[in-house]
């Protein structure tokens, strides 16, 4: 075709070559940088020559045009994203579950003498030592005693239990703010790689945060994307946009009956689906473990006055006093108290059935209370053991499911890494090809452009 074609040629493959060295450059710089995806040129033949510089005469020496940079293409699996952000979701939301529960479980704290079932052991052999010594008022004020720290003890599991419930609230508002402050960071992404889109330039770097955003996302709610550009871009909450494109809806929330915040739809589409993520954690243990875990300690609070007090008002004090209640009338675990007569007058302490001072019936029964049946076919002790041991179990259940949640992301991020992860021995050799490749090249144009001065020499141009 000519030596000027041979010089362009040599030119193409030396702008290709520097070109494909400043990609690696960027990615060599990138290794560390969390989100970033490897890039790689994509390189195409030089445009064909078309109409009359093709003929007969020249078609058959036509040796092509060289090399032409098309693009840089971001080396992603988009599936593979796909399931990392669905694994995410799940871990976090167990991994929330997990936390949660581990901070209710230390409330019960049964390892030392504080513990709920050794206050109630005790309590009940306070009864039993008075049975045995019905006359003297040392066993009535242990017996008292016993009870109040019993009953503080229950009052204070109960606060406890209900200000993380409370806490949990907060938890949920301050994620809902996040989600927001996240949707909008995305769609100012996507307004921005439309405008490069339009531009012809490559967004691969607002592909990567847009990609980042969408997995910092998907700790705190389920969400799935769809669409690649800026402008087909969707992400979804339960089959409701969040974003799509520029456009984005917000999340607000609202109490609901018992006074829970929940999220909504701010625009009036009702209540988000939420099945996964940070958020689902939270609500989990908000509105379905905690409300069965205070369900059953005010069943035993309340079996505990009702059928104390049910005895206690037919006995007899050491005065002759009778139809006092034990422990003060009330409907749960947070009002359960002691009679504050008896805790001001231990005397009031009934043992005698008759009235009589040996007779012992009251305090025996009101101690053989602790071997009935009373609650779903247990005995209060073990009701209490139940609930203990049902907080273990869901908590053992949240922490199995986290951590097998932790391998499966964790595995599959490392097929990402495989795929998207920069490789600096990878690089390194690139960037040897790509380097042998631009000497060549400018190789090429030395000698092309030494044979020309010959030629333009021999035909007398200086």
């Amino acid at each position: 075709m000519g030596t000027f074609t041979s010089l362009t040629t040599a030119a193409s493959g030396m702008h290709a070559a520097r070109a494909a060295m400043e990609i690696i450059a960027n990615n060599i710089a990138n290794a560390n940088t969390p989100g970033f995806k490897r890039q790689a040129p994509i390189f195409a033949e030089g445009n064909p020559p078309t109409g009359t510089s093709i003929n007969s005469a020249t078609a058959g020496s036509f040796t092509g045009t060289g090399v032409q940079l098309k693009g840089i293409r971001r080396l992603q699996d988009a599936f593979l994203d796909m399931r990392i952000n669905t694994a995410t979701q799940s871990k976090a939301q167990w991994s929330t579950a997990r936390d949660l529960l581990t901070a209710i479980e230390s409330q019960f704290n049964e390892l030392g003498d504080n513990g709920l079932a050794t206050l109630l052991d005790k309590f009940w052999n306070q009864w039993r030592e008075l049975a045995t010594n019905p006359e003297g008022l040392p066993p009535r004020t242990a017996v008292v005693a016993s009870a109040d720290i019993l009953a503080n003890r229950i009052r204070e599991i109960y606060a406890n239990i209900r200000a993380q419930q409370t806490q949990m609230n907060s938890g949920v508002a301050t994620r809902v703010d996040q989600i927001n402050r996240i949707a909008r960071d995305i769609a100012e992404v996507n307004e921005k790689i439309v405008a490069l889109d339009h531009g012809g330039f490559g967004p691969n770097d607002l592909l990567n945060r847009r990609d980042q955003l969408i997995e910092e996302l998907s700790t705190l709610i389920n969400v799935s994307a769809h669409g690649n550009s800026g402008s087909d871009f969707i992400l979804n909450i339960g089959g409701h946009a969040l974003v799509q494109g520029a456009f984005r809806r917000e999340i607000a929330i609202e109490q609901d009956a018992s006074g829970a915040w929940q999220p909504v739809w701010a625009d009036g589409m009702g209540r988000v689906t939420i099945t996964s993520g940070e958020v689902r954690g939270i609500l989990d243990i908000r509105d379905s473990a905690i409300p069965r875990y205070l369900g059953q300690l005010d069943t035993i609070a309340n079996t505990l006055i009702q059928q104390v007090n049910a005895l206690h008002r037919q006995g007899y004090g050491m005065s002759g006093t009778t139809g006092v209640d034990f422990f003060a009338p009330g409907t749960g675990a947070a009002t359960l108290r002691v009679n504050q007569q008896v805790l001001d007058n231990p005397a009031l302490v009934a043992a005698s059935a008759t009235g009589e001072p040996g007779n012992t019936a009251i305090a025996q029964a009101i101690a053989d209370l602790s071997e009935m049946v009373l609650i779903g076919g247990e005995t209060i002790s073990q009701s209490y053991r139940s609930l203990v041991t049902g907080i273990g179990g869901d908590l053992a259940l949240a922490e199995r499911s986290a951590t097998t949640r932790e391998f499966t992301l964790q595995q599959l991020i490392r097929q990402r890494e495989s795929v998207s992860g920069v490789s600096l021995d990878e690089e390194l050799a690139d960037m040897v090809r790509y380097q042998q490749t631009f000497a060549a090249s400018a190789r090429i144009f030395e000698a092309t452009n030494y044979i020309l001065q010959v030629l333009l020499e021999q035909v007398g141009v200086r």
